[in-house]
């Protein structure tokens, strides 16, 4: 078949001629289709920054980029420890062929999470094909500590400077 038959089923006549003689036999074919399913964002970035606690959320992508529909694409994430994913929608009924659906990806990190790179395994798997992409997380703490810290260094340091000039050296 070309490569933009459709799925399903075929009947067709197989004739051979030889030595005068003619048979012709009925055959039945099933085109299945193939199977190709693609996760990534919008604009093929697969990063993200968010907020320790906070809600962020990723639009992502699902495409059936081949020629059969996929029936039942469920999407999952295997976050780090206390953090949550979820998914808007949580799952595509039916995927038609060279299509693609919006999904929304809503990254919640731990309140006490680390401020660093994280990567989580995002996944979509129909019963006939699955796929995963790894998205590099970056979580931001609030800087109000270290605006805070800065702070008390500074006085500090003004604190020690009146003492030297009040009193010398002794």
């Amino acid at each position: 078949p070309g490569p933009d038959a459709q799925a399903g089923t075929y009947d067709l006549t197989v004739t051979a001629i030889g030595g005068g003689e003619t048979v012709s036999t009925p055959l039945q074919i099933e085109i299945t289709g193939t199977y190709t399913l693609t996760l990534t964002t919008p604009d093929g970035r697969l990063n993200v920054d968010v907020k320790a606690g906070g809600t962020t959320r990723v639009p992502l992508v699902v495409t059936n980029s081949g020629t059969g529909p996929l029936q039942g694409v469920s999407l999952s994430a295997s976050p780090p420890a206390n953090w949550e994913v979820t998914f808007e929608p949580r799952s595509i009924d039916v995927l038609p062929a060279n299509q693609e659906q919006s999904v929304v990806a809503v990254f919640t990190p731990a309140k006490n999470a680390i401020a660093g790179d994280y990567v989580v395994t995002i996944g979509a798997q129909a019963d006939q094909a699955a796929t995963q992409a790894d998205i590099r997380v970056t979580v931001k703490t609030s800087t109000l500590w270290g605006v805070i810290g800065i702070c008390i260094a500074v006085a500090a340091i003004a604190i020690l400077g009146l003492v030297f000039r009040r009193f010398g050296h002794r």
